[in-house]
């Protein structure tokens, strides 16, 4: 399932690899991570991430980041889109 979660983690050095190093430990496969320093609200720094995880183990990582003191402001589905290009030869009018 692919997720995108807004997540605080501390400005302290180590916070953002503490918060991600879960993910790996639950076979999660990140696809990316922004780390806004411009967004420090109450000593904490706003990161956005895009993940691919099991379902069944959101709540497990949950769990974790709620003790590691990561807050999760928002963790849901994300769409995934992508590009098809199609090549259509011969007459269309004889389909249509």
């Amino acid at each position: 399932m692919l997720v995108n979660a807004d997540i605080y983690v501390k400005d302290v050095p180590g916070q953002l690899v503490a918060a991600l190093d879960p993910m790996s430990v639950l076979n999660a496969n990140i696809i990316g991570v922004v780390h806004s320093r411009e967004q420090v609200i109450s000593g904490r720094i706003a990161v956005n991430l895009t993940f691919d995880i099991d379902p069944e183990r959101i709540e497990k990582l949950k769990e974790i980041w709620k003790e590691k003191d990561v807050i999760v402001v928002r963790i849901d589905s994300a769409v995934d889109l992508r590009n098809i290009v199609f090549m259509i030869i011969g007459d269309i009018n004889a389909v249509i």
